[in-house]
């Protein structure tokens, strides 16, 4: 994507289904090359959008749905729920493409927090205590969890440990239970457990296998060192 980015300055660039770590390895190139855009669709670290725009990158940024597949809902509150003023909401939403794509047609306002999609109840079936190098997390604490669910209207959560997924299982499976005792009703939890070491499986189910607040297993084989 660089080399094509230099060696054709004068076309405009979109990179689609950036995730996980992708905003914080383009950040470093994306002011080089001023003809890179990345779209947002699948954004899942909660203030990327906001370190983008105060890296002073939103005109770099085209929303995007990525439907059927996805759900609209999703980016639309991800957009409308960030620290964002007005101007560098709109360019996310509309203007930055429209500069790409100059037969759009104008729009009168920008999106805010009120005009969201509207939920009855969201359950969050994928969140992540801890952390992890590669990822911004809050600061991995479950009372940093319970503030992002408030500011997006999540009702509660259905977690697992960073460090219990990248070779911490004993230390991630007491830091979610931890969390599901602070906040009963609000946070649930997977049990994360390394195939690769039955002995270490066999003490974790014991251990937490039977506590009503744990609600699935999750099976993570990948160490980092």
């Amino acid at each position: 994507i660089y080399q094509l980015c230099t060696a054709c300055p004068e076309l405009p660039v979109v990179v689609c289904g950036v995730t996980m770590a992708s905003p914080a390895n383009y950040r470093g190139f994306i002011r080089e090359c001023p003809n890179l855009h990345l779209e947002i669709s699948q954004f899942v670290c909660p203030g990327e959008i906001t370190r983008l725009a105060e890296d002073g990158l939103a005109s770099r940024l085209i929303f995007g749905s990525d439907l059927p597949t996805r759900h609209a809902g999703a980016p639309l509150a991800a957009v409308g729920l960030e620290e964002l003023d007005d101007t560098a909401r709109r360019m996310i939403l509309h203007d930055n493409l429209a500069q790409l794509l100059p037969a759009l047609e104008p729009v009168e306002s920008a999106l805010g927090p009120r005009d969201l999609p509207q939920f009855s109840s969201i359950i969050d079936t994928h969140v992540h205590l801890g952390g992890w190098n590669y990822a911004f997390a809050a600061s991995g604490r479950a009372e940093d969890t319970l503030r992002d669910m408030e500011r997006c209207g999540i009702s509660s959560v259905i977690a697992t440990s960073l460090w219990a997924c990248f070779g911490e299982v004993a230390l991630g499976n007491q830091n979610v239970a931890e969390a599901c005792e602070a906040f009963p009703g609000r946070i649930y939890g997977y049990l994360t457990l390394d195939p690769k070491h039955p002995a270490e499986v066999a003490r974790q189910i014991e251990r937490y296998g039977f506590r009503s607040a744990f609600r699935g297993i999750k099976l993570h084989g990948q160490t980092h060192a």
